[in-house]
């Protein structure tokens, strides 16, 4: 499947981050939810960095979807949700894997519990 002319990205995800590989802080998780902060907006912002901010003032977004929204690969987005974060301008929430874990344990063990005999004997 080809994309269509109107959907390719308009900036380069290289262009997007400066020309930089890595984020100048650790990278957060691809599920870290991005929430705005209340601090304005300053000036000197590249556009992607602005749109990623705009991105965020829609609502809490995880890092892939902000992805999304900006046409960009996710090691792009992290570079830029690194230097919004450093910026004081989003704060991450990095997911509780440990919880989840403990959750995902216990909803297996309902399940377990619930199973239904199928009225086929052994």
């Amino acid at each position: 499947m080809t994309r269509r002319r109107e959907d390719a990205r308009v900036t380069p995800a290289y262009l997007a981050t400066g020309g930089r590989a890595t984020g100048r802080r650790p990278l957060p998780d691809s599920l870290t939810r991005l929430v705005r902060t209340d601090t304005e907006e300053p000036a000197g912002l590249s556009p992607p960095q602005a749109q990623l901010l705009n991105a965020v003032d829609e609502g809490v977004l995880t890092l892939a979807e902000a992805g999304s929204h900006l046409a960009l690969p996710l090691s792009a987005v992290r570079i830029l949700a690194g230097d919004l974060i450093e910026a004081r301008l989003i704060d991450a929430i990095e997911p509780a894997m440990d919880q989840d874990a403990e959750l995902l344990e216990r909803v297996l063990t309902g399940l377990q519990e619930l199973r239904i005999p199928t009225g086929k004997s052994a």
